[in-house]
């Protein structure tokens, strides 16, 4: 298999006003969804992602949204910096992943919704509307692309065969048709929704954009389209995205292989089918890649042990505490050199991204390849090459 192509996957970036010193910083302790980046995992990120660009594949970045908390302008700034450029952090110290093609989505902390905006403004806490965002962000993809806004689409060569990024924003909740929960504060602080015309969008922007060549379609959205410790997602659920059953099967429906996602926190790959659709849509999840994440004592002291040489009361504990720490993701494109992909039969393990996780070590100050413990994880995406 030839390797072609690294999709750097962060998420839930959370900077604040300034690299070196965020402001309204709230630490971990206190409220876990309210803190900023921490800057030991800033520097650490950029120095993992400038080793795995060492390999000479071409390396891209998304971002799955929330790249502030406070969605203020310095933050955004911030934010923008980072991801396209970089920003000194001390003498002979740079953070920053320095992609100027990287493409982002916004999360729910980077577009506060109607509710979030009232309280903050009552507790004399800054406020992110809709234009601070575009102000750093409009595009949200700076290399030639379809679209003006969202969604977007843009072109990743990828050897024999095109990777098409799709964004779409999922911070619209004041055009969902639920007049009821736009009243009730506390039940949509976090929940998402994508309108119907946005996807019809991307139904037209899928077709007349794409060049007439093998390529494979992804999507990059904030809340997720499958949730990892949740299989039936209750109605009262305050993270979910109110109309995910309609924007899976869209999706499904127009032959996307999988979405990168955010919002929860938590790294995971899932996969997610809407009724009766044939093929499943692979959901991969970034985690957070630089929030500032409190571990304690005990919590430290579990994951300095392997998982292995735990007992088995011992390992729920360090799975728990694992899934604490900040992460982000990288997919590896590979293809098999001898498969005509512009043939008839593509078989599925011809194409294929291997998930790689990297895990952040506060202990060590870097972020650590981890292996998953049930092996390592590829998906196969012949199936999804679109001719």
């Amino acid at each position: 298999m030839d390797k072609l192509l690294q999709l750097v996957h962060v998420s839930d970036l959370h900077f604040g006003d300034h690299l070196l010193n965020p402001s309204w910083m709230l630490t971990a302790r206190m409220a876990g969804g309210l803190a900023t980046h921490d800057l030991d995992a800033a520097l650490a990120l950029t120095d993992s992602v400038d080793i795995q660009r060492l390999s000479g594949l071409d390396t891209r970045v998304v971002a799955t949204g929330d790249l502030t908390t406070w969605g203020s302008t310095n933050a955004f700034g911030t934010a923008l910096t980072f991801l396209r450029n970089r920003s000194a952090a001390g003498p002979a110290k740079y953070a920053g992943l320095d992609d100027p093609d990287s493409a982002v989505v916004p999360g729910n902390h980077d577009i506060w919704n109607v509710m979030q905006r009232y309280a903050a403004g009552g507790l004399g806490l800054p406020t992110s509307l809709r234009g601070d965002f575009d102000l750093f962000f409009t595009p949200p993809v700076p290399s030639p692309h379809s679209g003006t806004y969202f969604p977007y689409g843009v072109r990743i060569p990828c050897g024999p065969v095109a990777v098409y990024l799709y964004g779409l924003d999922s911070n619209r909740l004041e055009l969902a048709p639920y007049p009821l929960l736009q009243t009730l504060g506390l039940s949509i602080i976090a929940s998402g929704y994508v309108p119907p015309a946005q996807l019809d969008e991307l139904e037209n922007l899928c077709l007349p954009a794409e060049l007439d060549e093998p390529r494979i379609r992804l999507a990059a959205i904030h809340h997720p389209l499958a949730y990892k410790s949740i299989n039936s997602i209750p109605w009262w659920y305050v993270k979910k995205l109110i109309n995910l059953d309609e924007v899976l099967g869209r999706l499904q429906d127009m032959g996307f292989a999988a979405a990168l996602v955010g919002h929860e926190h938590s790294g995971f790959a899932q996969k997610a089918n809407a009724a009766y659709r044939k093929r499943t849509l692979e959901v991969l999840s970034a985690g957070t890649s630089t929030q500032l994440v409190y571990l304690d004592s005990a919590q430290r002291a579990l994951l300095a042990r392997g998982y292995a040489d735990l007992a088995p009361d011992e390992q729920p504990a360090w799975l728990a505490a694992m899934s604490e720490t900040n992460e982000y993701r990288t997919y590896v494109f590979e293809a098999d050199p001898g498969v005509d992909f512009a043939g008839d039969h593509i078989p599925p393990e011809a194409l294929a991204a291997e998930v790689l996780e990297f895990k952040y070590s506060p202990d060590d100050y870097e972020f650590k390849r981890v292996d998953p413990i049930e092996g390592p994880y590829r998906v196969p995406l012949g199936d999804y090459v679109i001719k």
